[in-house]
């Protein structure tokens, strides 16, 4: 059974717009045996309502049941400093290296992060 980290905008459509979801996206959560989502996710989407580009909703920043906040600790971050430069965006850098630290296989859609199988990132 899978243990995942959530991307931002793949917890945001489970809040706001869960018909965007695949089915082998549904399948991955439903089996999972954690599901957690990033303290980062919370920050990026803050910046993001605050910017106007979504819709500041309150059930954005609730932790569902099913769920679990996973905080930023500071292997986390020496994490970072192993991480090739595949990517500039410091929030998917940030969910690359606590999946790779938690050893969780990170969801999303983001193709940009593909690049990081080749850092042992495990990607569904």
């Amino acid at each position: 059974m899978p243990r995942l980290l959530l991307d931002t905008h793949i917890f945001i459509w489970i809040r706001t717009a869960p018909e965007k979801l695949r089915s082998a996206e549904r399948r991955a959560l439903d089996g999972a045996a954690l599901r957690l989502i990033s303290a980062v996710s919370l920050w990026e989407i803050a910046l993001l309502a605050s910017a106007g580009r979504i819709a500041a909703a309150e059930s954005l920043f609730a932790v569902p049941e099913e769920f679990e906040l996973l905080p930023v600790l500071p292997e986390h971050c020496r994490q970072l400093l192993d991480l090739p430069q595949h990517h500039r965006d410091p929030f998917d850098r940030m969910l690359i290296a606590q999946a790779r630290v938690e050893e969780l296989t990170l969801i999303t859609r983001d193709r940009s992060i593909s690049a990081y199988r080749s850092a042992g990132l495990s990607l569904l």
